[in-house]
């Protein structure tokens, strides 16, 4: 995967303005500014992003490694997520409980974990105390030891957790969905495993890991907040200049196929009312020339906080559905498109025949030109609120390297939605979604809805407990 467009631009643009626009066409343009300073590659490879936020009093630092959960071995998922936490867990000097007191009596918060397609380590605090942040992530990311009982541990505590979802009706079918969806592709576990195989993963397959891909020239540290971009190079290059650079294997998870028909798995929980519904299918990679397109097909039909087709068809019927919302989420092998809803249990066949045939009609109509207009006023509104804060500016940031995405990603952001048409999101739908090839995750009262969920596919019945 080739990397570098980041930093190459921002060595070019010292400031990143994104372009927010409340409306499609004529409205008067907003901008985010966004002040950015980057000083280049330290001689090991490691890319240095400053972002300089003067009014702020706070600072974020983090560090984004170029390998998730799509790099584990097949049968150790949760690897790279116990392989990030235990950063946090001990060094030769520090155990996990002495660390956290240390971070807590400087002022400082720290995490760390993974997801699908990157290890995220960030520390947050004081700007004043900055200098401090990298001094501690330093020393944690340099010289964690991998202690076999701190990771005993936090198998424990993962495993708790994943189990723990098993009682959220809506978490459980995630779990399903996902299993079904993806099978044994990384993909088809959370990025913390599952407790059977959480068990397997040993101090020495999280040491293997963090040796594998922990490298200088596979991570990228940003840091965002109340700081000096000259004040912050210099820190970095004294404590993580001496991280020795080390090629990383490639990452090339297989593909994932979309499914044959309309397979329904019915998770029987009685007692849980209303139903919890889940539905899809492999979506479009972060890369896909497509996205735009996507997100506007998307938006129209079940965009979060938006008049979306799905809700105003379901608020329509009796079977009166509530938080109905969809969404594209992309990763760097493919990714899924889901639609979300909970309506009573007797109601979830009819209300699953609804977003079905909402999907039927997106590919067949062309949306109005009232529709793109409203899409793409709500999205750019939306964008807004997730680009404001230390975390929130870095991890968008952080986002274009790990996707490899164009340094306008977020710039000219309003102007692709803009360009999309009826006709593209038309060809998007009858490319992407197809109603006749679908995963659905049911969980609530198997009595009372087997009968009418077997009139749209195949059903499995599957115990809730």
């Amino acid at each position: 995967m080739r990397r570098g467009n980041l930093s190459t631009a921002l060595r070019m643009i010292p400031t990143l303005l994104i372009l927010l626009s409340s409306g499609y066409s004529s409205a008067q343009p907003s901008y985010l500014h966004i002040p950015m300073n980057q000083r280049g590659e330290l001689l090991n490879g490691l890319k240095l992003v400053v972002v300089e936020r003067q009014n702020q009093p706070t600072a974020t630092v983090l560090l984004v490694t170029f390998a998730g959960s799509n790099a584990d071995e097949s049968g150790k998922a949760g690897t790279a997520s116990l392989t990030a936490k235990m950063l946090l867990a001990a060094t030769p000097q520090r155990k996990r409980a002495q660390i956290t007191d240390d971070l807590a009596g400087e002022g400082l918060t720290a995490s760390s974990y993974a997801d699908y397609d990157a290890s995220w380590f960030r520390v947050s605090g004081p700007a004043k105390d900055v200098r401090t942040m990298v001094e501690e992530m330093s020393d944690l990311l340099l010289t964690s030891n991998f202690d076999e009982k701190e990771l005993a541990q936090l198998k424990e505590e993962t495993k708790d957790g994943l189990l723990g979802r098993h009682h959220d009706a809506a978490a459980l079918a995630e779990l399903y969905f996902r299993e079904k969806l993806y099978g044994m592709h990384p993909y088809g576990f959370p990025p913390e495993g599952v407790p059977r195989m959480v068990n397997d993963v040993s101090a020495a397959d999280c040491l293997k890991f963090y040796q594998k891909y922990y490298h200088p020239n596979n991570a990228m540290m940003l840091v965002v907040g109340g700081v000096k971009s000259d004040d912050i190079e210099t820190k970095v290059r004294v404590s993580l200049g001496g991280w020795k650079n080390t090629p990383s294997p490639p990452i090339f998870p297989k593909t994932a196929k979309q499914p044959v028909g309309v397979q329904i798995r019915l998770v029987d929980r009685p007692g849980s009312d209303p139903a919890q519904i889940l539905l899809g299918r492999i979506g479009g990679q972060r890369t896909s020339r497509d996205y735009y397109n996507l997100e506007m097909l998307n938006f129209i039909l079940g965009g979060e906080g938006f008049a979306s087709r799905f809700a105003e068809r379901l608020q329509k019927k009796d079977h009166l559905a509530s938080n109905v919302s969809s969404g594209f989420e992309y990763h760097l092998s493919g990714g899924e498109w889901k639609v979300r809803l909970s309506t009573a249990s007797a109601n979830a066949p009819a209300a699953l025949a609804d977003v079905i045939d909402e999907i039927k009609r997106i590919r067949d109509t062309r949306v109005s030109d009232q529709d793109l207009a409203a899409a793409v006023s709500a999205q750019t509104s939306q964008i807004t609120s997730r680009i404001q804060s230390n975390d929130q500016i870095a991890d968008a940031l952080a986002g274009i390297e790990i996707y490899n995405l164009a340094f306008d990603t977020y710039t000219a952001y309003t102007a692709h939605l803009s360009r999309v048409s009826a006709e593209q999101v038309q060809q998007a739908a009858r490319a992407f979604l197809d109603p006749d090839s679908l995963v659905v995750v049911v969980v609530g009262n198997a009595a009372e809805m087997k009968e009418g969920l077997e009139k749209l596919g195949s059903v499995e019945v599957f115990p809730g407990a």
